[in-house]
């Protein structure tokens, strides 16, 4: 959020003209913030398109391999499939709303509340302008890469476009979307007036957003005994519900009372975030953050630990917080190993002939979390930091520290939380080994040889995934913020949950080139599942070029990100010049 300065007329004006003078005055501030960066924000755009690239390949590799006869699961075709995901997309941009509640919390903790909540205008509405202002400019930026993207997918969209009143129905959903998420998150925000911190409850939110409003897949997907609870929660409206009024999934004359109950709980978040605000501010007491800093010994080794045993001090600080974030992140977990459940009721593999079964699968899966947790926890917290210190002149001080800045930059902070999921791949690569080690047919006990393989590989995964992470927030000296950071994360590694095979076909190749050899994400976790579940034996010579692909690629991402972040830091200005 940013200050506004009001019109000249009087502050105790109440008059229609002067509060349109007001409204437009930080409508267009807000426009002129988002276009600011607007290479940045171009980015952010761009990235959206990319993981329904990799949802086309999953569920082709899925529907090709289907158990039963037919071209249905729960009453989608194939080319359903990808309309729904297309149309997710544009119900999902309705509706998400990054860093809304992040940023009223973090604005509490630090005090900072208190400058809008002084200023003669509604913060609510403040904060509902800004967001519309984000909205235009990203659908300003957005339209022309989206009709080419549906025009491209227009061979999915079988039964053409919808009748007028359908259409009107999906545009209502969307429109409602977006303020149900909007207000559902700032009211998630203003918890922070009662607590320290509301990180792990904005989690769970979006762990529980992204699984049950259909981003994920379609809810009629989900077990009989589960549906009906799930059509209960207002969740489905952020995306499901437009998606399927668009494909017909809902019948027409059902259509008045869907968006009847969708209005319902329009109102209901109103008068929750309302309610919120006004009695946050009548007795709310705000706090301004402090930070103390130590001397540090230039010993690697020490310096690493004081870092870590810091870090889990400020989260044990937080108990309740650490936990609430741990059980979230193993619930993420579970979600997905139910998702993929949910596919091996129809298929025997991911891809036909491909050799990943569910057990060899979920040992797949299990490393993607191992190298994935291990990122986030030691590298992601920093990475979103070096972006801010850059845009704030904060790497002064850095840059003053008698040691290395990208060691500095890098491990200063660790989020312990983020190691859950590493205990969860713990959990089920081990079920997932012993089922194979016992199943009658094709048993399988990994060699020695391949253990040890295993971890080399992981940790070359991890070098790549870390000097990826490196490149892309150095970006930030010249795109002046890089707030798309996380969000391109987890677009990129979209790509590397899935094995490979299913990438090379058709016009897949040049993605399997160019996320094999270019941007290495797709051998970071392949190599080392595949040498530990073995789905095809014996090995050919492809894969024992991927192999040491894989090596030669570790050592030049490491190399590329160092040169990357010193040509970043020689690029860069500091706050004073």
């Amino acid at each position: 959020m940013s200050s506004t300065a009001l019109p000249s007329s009087q502050p105790h004006e109440s008059g229609f003209r002067w509060r349109i003078g007001v409204w437009w005055m930080i409508f267009r501030t807000a426009m002129e913030e988002r276009l600011v960066y607007r290479g940045d924000f171009a980015l952010g755009t761009l990235m959206r398109f990319l993981p329904i690239i990799t949802q086309i390949f999953l569920w082709s590799a899925v529907f090709g391999s289907l158990k039963a006869n037919g071209d249905e699961i729960a009453g989608y075709r194939f080319e359903d499939i990808v309309a729904y995901y297309l149309l997710t997309m544009i119900a999902r941009a309705f509706s998400s709303m990054p860093g809304l509640a992040s940023g009223i919390a973090t604005q509490i903790r630090d005090g900072e509340i208190k400058r809008y909540m002084i200023q003669p205008i509604d913060l609510i509405g403040f904060l509902l302008l800004n967001r519309v202002a984000h909205k235009i400019a990203y659908y300003t930026v957005a339209i022309a890469p989206f009709a080419l993207v549906f025009f491209l997918c227009r061979s999915y969209f079988i039964d053409g476009w919808p009748g007028f009143g359908v259409f009107a129905a999906f545009c209502a959903s969307c429109i409602m979307g977006f303020l149900i998420g909007f207000f559902l998150e700032a009211a998630i925000g203003m918890i922070g007036f009662w607590f320290l911190e509301v990180t792990s409850l904005l989690f769970i939110y979006m762990l529980f957003s992204f699984f049950l409003s259909g981003h994920m897949f379609p809810l009629t997907l989900l077990p009989d005994s589960i549906e009906p609870l799930v059509n209960l929660l207002p969740l489905k409206y952020l995306a499901y519900t437009p998606a399927a009024i668009y494909l017909g999934k809902i019948p027409p004359e059902d259509l008045p009372a869907e968006l009847a109950i969708e209005f319902a709980w329009l109102v209901f978040f109103i008068v929750v975030c309302r309610v919120s605000n006004a009695t946050a501010g009548s007795e709310a007491s705000v706090m301004s953050g402090t930070t103390q800093e130590s001397k540090v010994s230039p010993n690697y080794w020490r310096v690493f630990l004081t870092f870590a045993r810091n870090s889990l001090v400020r989260d044990m600080t937080f108990r309740t917080n650490f936990l609430l974030q741990c059980v979230s992140s193993f619930g993420w977990t579970l979600m997905n190993v139910g998702f993929y459940l949910i596919l091996f009721q129809y298929t025997d593999t991911i891809g036909a002939d491909s050799g990943w079964d569910r057990d060899k699968f979920f040992i797949f899966i299990a490393t993607t979390w191992f190298i994935n947790s291990l990122v986030q926890a030691f590298f992601m917290p920093n990475a979103q930091e070096f972006s801010e210190l850059i845009r704030t002149g904060g790497l002064d001080f850095a840059l003053l520290k008698p040691i290395d800045t990208q060691f500095l930059i890098s491990f200063r902070r660790i989020d312990w939380s983020a190691l859950s999921n590493f205990f969860a791949g713990i959990i089920i690569i081990a079920v997932s080994l012993y089922n194979l080690a016992t199943r009658e047919v094709d048993a399988m006990v990994p060699s020695a040889m391949s253990v040890l393989l295993y971890f080399v590989f992981v940790a070359c995964g991890i070098a790549i995934m870390y000097s990826l992470m490196t490149c892309l927030s150095a970006t930030s000296v010249w795109l002046g913020r890089n707030q798309t950071l996380y969000n391109f994360w987890f677009y990129i590694t979209n790509f590397s949950r899935y094995p490979m095979e299913i990438y090379n076909t058709g016009w897949g190749k040049p993605l399997y080139g160019f996320f094999t050899f270019i941007v290495p994400v797709l051998v970071v976790v392949n190599v080392p599942a595949r040498l530990l579940a073995k789905p095809i034996s014996p090995r050919t010579d492809q894969e024992l070029l991927i192999v040491a692909w894989a090596i030669i690629a570790t050592v030049l991402s490491i190399a590329v990100s160092r040169w990357v972040f010193k040509k970043s830091l020689g690029a860069y200005r500091s706050a004073s010049s």
